[in-house]
This record gives C-alpha cells, structure tokens and sequence, in this order.
C-alpha cells in the first residue's frame, strides 16, 4: 500500500506501481498521509507514556476480539472514561478522543471487520453516555 501512496505523491512510478493524480488530489493524499504519520506516533507516545491510556486501548482491543461478549464491564468503561477525561471535559473533546482511542486500538489491535464495528460502536456508546444510562434502568441500542 505505501508504494501505491508513493507513486501518486510523486505522480509517477514506484516498485511499478503507476499513479496520476491532479495536482489538488495529490495534495489533499500527502496531507492524510501526514495526519495518519502523526496520529500513529502520537498514539505511539501515550501508549508507552499513559497508563490510563494503556489500559484502554487494550480494554478495546481485548473486547473487540471475544466473540461472546456484547457489551463492555464496568472496569472496561471506567477505563475509557478515564482517558476520554485526559483528552478535556466537553463533548467534542470526548468524541475525538473516542475517536483516537478506536483508532490505535484498531491499529494496535488489527482488527477484522466485525471486530472494527464492534468496537467502533461501543466506544461510541461510551462517548454518548449510553452506558450512564444502562445504569439507570434504560436499555442501549445494538
């Protein structure tokens, strides 16, 4: 896959792999390449410097991967929530770091489809309070 980034970053051929992009797609391809660079180190940097972080990249990575298991644990939400706090208080804050933390769970995890939505769609119920109110006595949405 990176050789075919490389070919249409340089509008040319690498490892025979021939691309041709406009000049304005090539621009906005180095510019994900970049973000995607620096989500990963950064990712890279809390999971050897946080250990709130740590413990819930791997609660999303050991969830996704048991098939039995629908929902998170209690520990497994606590874990979360305590790295959603790292990131600020607000609820934008709480959705990109939702965000971030699927995103190195699934880079660490290499997760398969099923085991991506999985986890995608309790992290987001997670960031939408849905488990708060699991615990009032109201149901979640699947």
């Amino acid at each position: 896959m990176s050789a075919i980034v490389a070919a249409a970053l340089k509008n040319g051929t690498v490892l025979r792999y021939v691309a041709e992009l406009p000049e304005n797609r090539r621009k906005i391809l180095y510019v994900d390449t970049e973000q995607s660079h620096i989500i990963g180190c950064l990712s890279f940097l809390l999971l050897k410097t946080s250990d709130t972080f740590r413990k819930a990249v791997h609660s999303i990575i050991r969830f996704a991967r048991d098939y039995y298991k629908p929902r998170f644990d209690t520990e497994q939400v606590s874990d979360i929530k305590n790295a959603l706090n790292l990131f600020g208080d607000d609820r934008q804050s709480h959705q990109a770091a939702g965000d971030f933390l699927y995103f190195t769970a699934r880079q660490k995890g290499e997760f398969d489809n099923r085991e991506q939505i999985k986890a995608r769609r309790e992290v987001d119920n997670v960031v939408e309070g849905n488990y708060d109110q699991q615990k009032r006595g109201f149901t979640m949405r699947r």
